[in-house]
């Protein structure tokens, strides 16, 4: 078979399919694997024997996981003609699969003429098997029709009839009943499974939690490191942390926190250590140096956490360098234009005054000001 992709979005999306089966697939295997078969077992085998009715547990492809008293019309009959034997296949996935949400149980007739009930198996939220029982009538057999069958697939008559007599025939009401009773089984054998699967999810939570915060750390592109509570040596640095500082991650690994600031930050870097007990903390504007020696400086957000067994704190390191020149040329311009300012007002003043005295020596001498004086600038 060839198939032909007329765009990408084709691709993917079979991919998508396939991939998430596979998903899918794999994760039921991984819940099957933890059910205790030896202890179901002894649970179907004692139902049995109590009730009559037979019971198995198949997987959703119809592989028979665990079974109980079965008649002899399937196991010596039904499931060993190759064409009987696909019918039960049919029968326990596609049959049993076509329950409806929320249906606690679906009963239905089997392709081979007896009738089967079909429990869920539902654990952790996911449909990863049926509990069947069955293998009975509601009214009295048609003969005919077996015999036929009989003679359709070569079985012996007289054994295959024999096989037929033994299946019993149920009311609806007693199915009902004991169907109640095989919802509890599954939500027993459910639950047990469960107290198994827990440590298992939280272990896999953990895993994937770890992978996200190590990709989040390592693709950071600030510099982030961790270290020790205790000694400040460093644990963990990322690659921004070894561009900026220059040195390697084995370098770094052999280092403490007070070999990348200079001498002058180190009493204020203990005092800071010494009142930084909340959890997540902005502790402001540091001076670092890296390896040349050159200083820069960077603002200093941490976090504390547990590394290893150890008493920890990650950093994130922002370098504020170039924002700090970037001020300190704006204040000097401020510093300089209001300087200005006051020079060119100060001449302003003079002249205004100045003009005042003019205007007013002009009056005293009978003549006309000169000079229009407007408002004085504010000071």
């Amino acid at each position: 078979m060839r198939f032909v992709f007329d765009d990408n979005k084709s691709y993917f999306y079979l991919y998508f399919i396939f991939t998430n089966s596979i998903v899918s697939a794999v994760r039921n295997q991984r819940i099957l694997d933890l059910l205790d078969f030896e202890r179901i077992d002894i649970l179907l085998e004692g139902f049995n024997k109590s009730t009559g009715f037979v019971t198995a547990i198949l997987d959703l492809e119809g592989n028979v996981l665990s079974k109980s008293g079965w008649r002899r019309i399937c196991t010596d009959f039904h499931r060993v003609h190759p064409v009987t034997a696909e019918k039960c296949t049919i029968s326990d996935t596609l049959l049993a699969g076509r329950m409806n949400e929320g249906e606690e149980y679906h009963y239905y007739p089997c392709l081979n003429g007896l009738v089967d009930v079909a429990v869920p198996l539902i654990i952790n939220g996911e449909h990863i098997a049926n509990l069947f029982s069955g293998q009975f009538f509601n009214n009295q057999p048609d003969v005919d029709y077996f015999r036929k069958q009989a003679m359709e697939y070569g079985f012996d008559e007289k054994e295959y009839l024999d096989a037929l007599e033994k299946v019993p025939v149920v009311s609806e009401e007693t199915v009902k009943v004991v169907m109640a009773f095989l919802r509890n089984m599954t939500q027993l054998i459910s639950d047990l499974t469960f107290q198994k699967l827990q440590p298992s999810d939280t272990n896999e939570k953990i895993r994937v939690s770890e992978q996200k915060y190590r990709l989040l750390f390592e693709s950071n592109p600030h510099p982030m490191w961790v270290y020790d509570l205790q000694s400040l040596r460093f644990l963990e640095v990322n690659e921004a942390a070894i561009k900026k500082y220059g040195y390697s991650k084995a370098e770094f690994l052999n280092m403490e926190l007070t070999d990348i600031r200079p001498v002058d930050e180190v009493p204020k870097l203990f005092e800071n250590m010494s009142q930084e007990a909340e959890r997540y903390s902005f502790s402001g504007e540091w001076k670092h140096k890296n390896k040349k020696g050159e200083i820069f400086y960077v603002e200093i957000i941490s976090y504390s956490i547990d590394f290893e067994g150890r008493k920890a704190r990650m950093v994130l390191a922002n370098d504020i360098t170039e924002r700090k020149q970037a001020a300190e040329v704006l204040k000097s311009r401020v510093e300089e234009l209001e300087k200005f300012h006051r020079l060119t007002v100060g001449r302003e003043l003079t002249m205004i005054e100045l003009k005042r005295e003019v205007n007013e020596l002009l009056i005293k001498s009978g003549r006309e000001q000169k000079y229009m004086i407007v408002d004085e600038p504010e000071r």
